[in-house]
């Protein structure tokens, strides 16, 4: 302790402060200043130049911050440990280190390790072939996109359901997005052939896993049948729509209800699933914002395709709530609303589809402002 001869109180000399390097998997922040892991996957995003991989900045070091950590250990120089030292992140800090976009044809996907969390990794692979049938032109830039429909290349119990049905819309549904299952949503008027809405951001990615013939798992790649889920009648006036018939591809060799090649509706025995729609922050009832919003990502379902909306609870609006709305620049947009009322009640085909050809953004909403 320091002693003042003036009688000031003494101050105690500062304490020596545990380093809280290395930065590992299991470690977890608060939100004081200053959250180092916070940072440190700031950091991490701002230098991987592959937007597809980039982070949720939520202050815990998990499983995929580990192994984006080793993938720039890996690329850089650096042993593989997936643990960030204090020199590590100043080079880091320095823009020293970084995660080029990959190889034309190539892309990173998750392994996960799902005994031991910690010794996931990233992977560099052939970007799979697509079963979407859009054909895209363009350099990755909204400005020279161009989407169109190929209907040669549906399967024919769907052609055949757009003539029997005289179905109008066509919801293409493509994930973009391989870690979060984040994609964009457009919607095709069969009449005319052009894009009449979109894109927009859908999130596609359930709770348990990531199997699509698992319940509650992603949703089922393929086509679908879909209709007006009435909670529109209900007060709910965003609307939901319901997948009920797989018309091919995963879909179909899950989904309870299909319709087969000879056109007739039919029921699948167990193991099945059913009840997958699209909706907002939720299928009938208001919630809190933060039900479905993290860090201006949406969040995941039980394997129903989520859109942003304005159907939250407004009353109970707390400051950060209030703070996201004002990040995402528009507090009274919903897209939910916008797709049932130019679906107005009609039913359409979905095709859901992985499709890595394309750009790549997390918030599509944001290009359809400028």
């Amino acid at each position: 302790m320091l002693s003042s001869a003036s009688g000031v109180k003494p101050v105690e000399p500062p304490k020596d402060e545990k380093s809280k390097f290395p930065l590992k998997y299991g470690d977890k922040e608060d939100n004081s200043q200053p959250n180092i892991i916070k940072e440190t996957q700031l950091l991490l995003n701002k230098y991987c130049y592959d937007q597809s991989i980039d982070l949720d900045v939520d202050s815990h070091y998990g499983k995929r911050t580990t192994a984006l950590v080793k993938l720039f250990q890996s690329l850089n120089g650096y042993e593989v440990t997936g643990k960030v030292t204090e020199a590590m992140f100043n080079d880091l800090s320095k823009g020293k280190l970084q995660v080029s976009v990959p190889p034309q044809g190539k892309m990173y996907v998750f392994v996960e390790d799902t005994t031991n969390p910690e010794k996931s990794y990233y992977k560099l692979v052939d970007k799979p072939k697509t079963e979407s049938p859009f054909v895209y032109e363009g350099t990755g830039s909204i400005s020279t996109y161009k989407f169109n429909l190929d209907e040669t290349l549906l399967p024919e119990v769907v052609r055949n359901k757009i003539k029997s049905d005289a179905v109008q819309y066509f919801i293409g549904i493509s994930i973009t997005d391989e870690a979060y299952r984040l994609g964009r949503l457009e919607v095709i008027d069969l009449k005319s052939g052009k894009i009449i809405y979109g894109p927009v951001t859908v999130r596609c990615k359930g709770k348990s896993g990531v199997n699509w013939d698992t319940t509650n798992g992603y949703t089922p790649t393929g086509y679908y049948f879909a209709m007006d889920n009435k909670y529109g009648s209900k007060g709910y006036d965003s609307g939901t729509y319901y997948l009920k018939y797989a018309l091919g591809g995963n879909a179909k060799k899950i989904m309870k209800y299909y319709i087969d090649s000879d056109g007739k509706e039919k029921v699948k025995s167990a193991p099945t699933r059913d009840e997958i729609l699209i909706h907002g922050n939720s299928a009938g009832t208001i919630q809190p914002i933060k039900s479905y919003l993290v860090n201006n990502i949406l969040l995941n379902t039980y394997g129903c395709i989520r859109m942003y909306d304005e159907h939250y609870d407004k009353v109970s609006l707390t400051a950060d709530d209030k703070k996201l709305l004002k990040q995402l620049n528009e507090d009274n947009y919903d897209h939910m609303k916008e797709l049932y009322g130019i679906l107005n009640g009609k039913s359409a085909i979905v095709c859901v589809a992985e499709d890595y050809r394309d750009f790549k953004t997390k918030d599509y909403h944001t290009y359809r402002k400028k």
